[in-house]
């Protein structure tokens, strides 16, 4: 990695940082995904394994030890085995652009779910062509590529929210049914003249999670949740559009989500797991956050500058950086058409989790279909645009 050593090429990997960073962020899009398109996947896998935990010991001897000629001069050399060149800009992109954009890239996807996910759909299913042209089409490859694009598939149907139920009662006797999307997302339409009443939840199964009360505000034409007493779960309004006026009857948009106490070390092996899908193309670490509810737990720390969950968290990335990336080096160096196969497939497994018509809160018509693909040429363009802007700045590492 020694050809990163110009101003311009640390720019360029402090921008491909970037991008992985605001990709982390989105339940369903892998940072390793955007590092696999941007070229330095490789790279970046065989960066992070150069850093070993005898290098944790050699920087404490730095701090304490510095006025010591002989064990400053031993600390050095062997930091000096780390590839900084590369790391820093690379990892000041992700850092900035998980915290720039921690609230930007979860409102887009509230508000405008289904476009944010037709750019991300067509953007990955044009880079699927990434990794595939690195492998040998053979039957063991093939077979690989198959077995994990339906793993892949599989997780990503995991959702401890999908298919929950509410039935928003009504004094007059009305009931209003919405059924949660994997998202936790909900949508009940009631009839004008009805501003409140019981709430009840169930989970998918049909089995009863408790009731909670609402009421329609009048004035601002947001709805309160109160008195839950729900089983592990919580309720809110959307953040945009909670209630609407559509063809005469109310439309009130729904959020639950799981209720989720801090818990550190919890929130460690979390973060522990979720790294290890985040260099993985096709594997999303946010949606493993997700999984494990600890997605809203991070953002919130991340938007308050809770330093101790941080802390917490960012040891467990570290722990499971560096047990993961040691196998995933090794088997990139021997078996790398087969690796090349897996990727493949995790990248086409993913797209189940950012297929845009699951972001919908209306039936898909003509119009929203049409404005869908062409988003999703879009995303598709953009990776063309990337990669001849990548040629004309000469990138040392082009994408391929």
């Amino acid at each position: 990695m020694k050809q990163y050593k110009s101003i311009k090429d640390r720019i360029i990997l402090f921008s491909k940082g970037l991008a992985m960073g605001a990709a982390d962020i989105v339940p369903g899009v892998s940072g390793g995904t955007i590092a696999l398109i941007a070229g330095i996947y490789d790279h970046l896998i065989a960066a992070i394994a150069a850093v070993k935990p005898k290098h944790a010991i050699d920087l404490v001897k730095l701090i304490f030890l510095g006025f010591s000629k002989i064990h400053r001069a031993s600390a050095l050399q062997s930091l000096g085995s780390i590839p900084f060149s590369f790391l820093l800009p690379l990892l000041s992109g992700i850092a900035i652009a998980i915290l720039g954009m921690s609230r930007i890239i979860p409102w887009l996807m509230e508000n405008h779910g289904y476009e944010t996910f037709s750019v991300f759909f067509g953007l990955i299913l044009f880079s699927v062509s990434v990794p595939l042209r690195h492998m040998h089409i053979r039957l063991p490859e093939v077979l690989l590529l198959i077995f994990s694009a339906v793993s892949v598939y599989l997780l990503m149907s995991i959702s401890p929210l999908a298919k929950a139920t509410i039935v928003l009662q009504m004094p007059g006797g009305q009931e209003a049914k919405a059924v949660a999307d994997d998202q936790g997302r909900m949508r009940a339409v009631t009839p004008a003249n009805e501003f409140g009443g019981v709430g009840m939840l169930f989970h998918s199964s049909g089995d009863s999670l408790g009731n909670f009360k609402w009421l329609v505000n009048k004035e601002n034409s947001q709805i309160n949740i109160s008195e839950m007493h729900l089983d592990g779960y919580v309720i809110r309004g959307a953040s945009k559009n909670t209630v609407s006026m559509e063809n005469g009857q109310r439309v009130i948009r729904l959020v639950i989500a799981k209720e989720t106490l801090p818990n550190l070390m919890y929130t460690f092996l979390a973060a522990a797991i979720a790294i290890c899908a985040m260099v993985l193309p096709g594997i999303s670490g946010a949606y493993i956050l997700v999984i494990l509810g600890q997605y809203q737990i991070v953002l919130n720390a991340i938007h308050q500058r809770d330093l101790l969950t941080l802390g917490v968290a960012g040891a467990g990335i570290l722990l499971g950086l560096l047990s993961f990336i040691r196998i995933l080096k090794w088997v990139l160096v021997k078996h790398h058409s087969m690796t090349m196969a897996v990727l493949t497939g995790l990248m086409i497994g993913s797209l189940r989790r950012i297929w845009p018509v699951e972001h919908l809160s209306q039936p898909l018509d003509l119009q929203t279909a049409l404005v869908g693909i062409a988003l999703a040429i879009g995303g598709a363009a953009l990776i063309l645009i990337l990669e001849r802007l990548s040629i004309q700045f000469g990138d040392p590492e082009p994408p391929k």
